[in-house]
């Protein structure tokens, strides 16, 4: 009676471990391979690389701008937190190429790449402009003298949070209304004004022409804070005379549906649509 009490009872223990891994392992399979087969539907989302205090912030920024994106990290417990805040999160190294194609990286609007080591945030950009040559990259450094590497290694943009955070303090504390009036602009969704950027697409019919002869802002009624045009130069409070090219951008000010008025002229659809007609 004994060996046969004892020989059940463990038949019927080893039998529920190794129930229990197995069901873990089959439900991590499946979950990502639903992940997968929702992130395969994704086209002009973005990349988020780490999920730390950094990368959370920019995911849910994202969240409320109702901007799709896909969230990349090495660590259980990141990948965890952010499947459980509804996010598509991928568990792995985001410097590995089959990542980066899991995530969509064909498709991408954009990469942001906000691992905890400079020296990661570099590999990814390397891999990632290896895949894409027209894929938005913006990077962020923990060093200042990390800025120089990255932008050769391809990232299109920088961020030094300790510098950015101390020229906002300094800018706070010199010019504060300017500072919370930019902030509200930016930031506030609740605000009836906004700040956006509307480039210029090359069919648009504002494509090689002088900003006067859009009469953006009378068929809109937007206000042209700045024009960044191909080359890198960026004019401030443009004139009528500002030339506009294709892939050229205007940042404007303006209420949410003026602000669509303005991305429709400027748009492949418009174009195609007065084309039509």
């Amino acid at each position: 009676m004994l060996i046969f009490v004892g020989v059940g009872a463990f038949t019927y223990f080893g039998g529920s471990v190794a129930n229990y891994f197995v069901a873990g392992e089959l439900r991590g399979v499946l979950e990502r391979r639903r992940m997968e087969n929702q992130i395969g539907k994704l086209s002009d989302h973005y990349i988020i690389c780490g999920f730390g205090r950094m990368g959370a912030q920019v995911a849910n920024e994202l969240e409320h701008e109702h901007v799709p994106f896909v969230v990349l990290d090495f660590n259980e417990d990141a990948i965890d937190i952010a499947r459980f805040r509804g996010h598509l999160a991928l568990k792995g190294d985001a410097e590995e190429d089959s990542l980066l194609r899991s995530a969509g990286v064909e498709r991408a609007r954009g990469l942001i790449a906000v691992l905890a080591e400079d020296s990661s945030n570099l590999m990814v950009t390397v891999s990632a402009r290896a895949m894409r040559e027209d894929l938005f990259i913006l990077a962020r450094i923990n060093r200042e003298s990390s800025e120089s590497k990255l932008m050769a290694a391809g990232a299109n943009r920088v961020i030094w949070a300790d510098g950015l955070a101390g020229r906002r303090i300094a800018q706070m504390a010199l010019r504060p209304n300017v500072v919370e009036f930019l902030a509200l602009v930016v930031h506030d969704r609740e605000l009836e004004l906004w700040m956006e950027e509307v480039p210029i697409a090359k069919e648009s019919s504002l494509a090689d022409t002088d900003l006067g002869s859009t009469r953006l802002r009378e068929q809109t009624g937007v206000m042209i804070v700045a024009v960044r045009q191909v080359n890198g130069r960026v004019f401030t409070a443009p004139g009528p005379e500002t030339r506009l090219g294709a892939g050229d951008i205007i940042l404007v000010l303006g209420k949410r549906e003026q602000i669509s008025e303005a991305r429709k002229l400027a748009s492949i659809a418009d174009a195609d649509q007065r084309s039509q007609t």
